[in-house]
């Protein structure tokens, strides 16, 4: 099928200029909710797609904030007050790109029955016992001391201010990159089973 003569075909080379002023554009406008707009590929392939939040419940958001940002070192990722006095609230850890929705659950709803659960939430860190010193001495509760499970590995778990509890597990017995360099199959069989609760 030809093309009609009032929509005349567009310069292919105009495509990059596009995008490029696209990008720019969207990376000044401020995105709701902490969404990093430079991340989206240009491939023209799948759409861009990641995990952006996982939400907890608790019951004093303010105070939650001042656990994971005081507490356990995480940033302040958004803060926004609501016309209605609603707030949303995440944080993230300082390595990673997950972050944590803290939803303020109010007392006669369902979600206040989530408040103080296995959030079934892991953070994996290069040295676990480390991290279980360092919180430990900034007032994290443990659930117990970091501890080897049948399976291999290193974790423990923590609380937050609302016990919600978290896994902290580490990466100190994985093999490091270089060292599975020209190995047949490197990388089959690396999984670890689920410890069973």
């Amino acid at each position: 099928m030809g093309r009609s003569r009032s929509q005349p075909a567009r310069p292919k080379s105009r495509t990059p200029l596009l995008w490029a002023y696209i990008i720019t554009r969207m990376g000044s406008a401020p995105a709701p909710f902490g969404i990093d707009r430079s991340l989206p590929r240009l491939d023209g392939q799948d759409p861009y797609l990641s995990q952006h939040f996982v939400m907890i419940f608790v019951r004093d958001q303010e105070r939650s904030l001042r656990f994971y940002v005081d507490q356990l070192g995480f940033r302040l990722l958004v803060d926004q007050t609501f016309e209605s006095g609603g707030r949303w609230i995440e944080v993230g850890p300082p390595d990673g790109s997950a972050n944590i929705a803290l939803a303020l659950a109010k007392p006669d709803s369902d979600a206040y029955k989530l408040v103080g659960r296995d959030s079934q939430i892991y953070c994996i860190t290069e040295d676990v016992t480390a991290k279980f010193k360092e919180w430990s001495g900034r007032g994290v509760r443990f659930q117990f001391p970091p501890q080897v499970p049948a399976w291999g590995g290193i974790f423990t778990r923590f609380e937050d201010v609302d016990g919600n509890s978290f896994g902290l597990a580490g990466l100190d017995e994985l093999p490091q990159v270089g060292d599975l360099q020209g190995l047949s199959g490197a990388g089959e069989g690396l999984s670890a089973p689920r410890p069973k609760h």
